[in-house]
């Protein structure tokens, strides 16, 4: 098919530009379509993520709010474990006593008086007093005899005479050293 443009030359130009500027023009349209609907998917975006943002907010406040609510719990659990520790650490140190002292009510010969028993880890130091120095060495070798106490050595003996002048009081001092089953698997387990 053969078209023959029989318009003049001024009107084949208006209409030359009339198609190209309805092809931009429908170019413009499609570009500001495009760039309207990639503003309007930002701005849906931004409130999405801003309400989004907004629900973990209100899940992690919630959350703060219950933790809150256990730090009383946490605290007075907290204050038992130290009062159960405190009562565990009477309660071996009470055994460890009990059985010390029924150790050494075993070997206490009835004239002997202990004034005091002093312990630096396995060194203990025991001084008393005695109507007579034979009291003192059975005490010294009952000690030694129980297993419990080792290296049994009778420091010294002082010889004290008494409030009515008549009598005399021995005081002594004994320092011992305690057995492994004594001090691991025995008396302080």
């Amino acid at each position: 098919m053969i078209s023959i443009n029989l318009l003049p030359e001024d009107i084949r130009e208006n209409i030359s530009y009339s198609r190209k500027n309805s092809h931009l023009i429908r170019h413009i349209k499609l570009i500001s379509i495009l760039s309207l609907l990639i503003v309007i998917s930002f701005v849906l975006c931004a409130v999405f993520l801003k309400e989004d943002n907004s629900f973990f907010q209100d899940k992690i406040d919630a959350s703060q709010t219950v933790i809150n609510s256990y730090n009383p719990v946490v605290q007075k659990a907290q204050k038992l474990n130290q009062v159960a520790s405190s009562i565990e650490k009477i309660k071996n140190n009470y055994q460890y006593w009990s059985k010390f002292d029924a150790y050494l009510g075993a070997t206490v010969p009835e004239g002997i008086y202990l004034d005091t028993i002093e312990e630096n880890q396995d060194m203990m130091k025991v001084t008393g007093f005695a109507k007579t120095k034979n009291d003192i060495g059975i005490f010294r070798d009952a000690l030694e005899k129980t297993g419990v106490f080792k290296n049994v050595n009778l420091k010294n003996i002082t010889e004290q005479v008494g409030n009515n002048n008549n009598s005399i009081i021995n005081s002594f001092e004994i320092n011992m050293t305690m057995t492994q089953a004594a001090t691991g698997g025995g008396l302080r387990k």
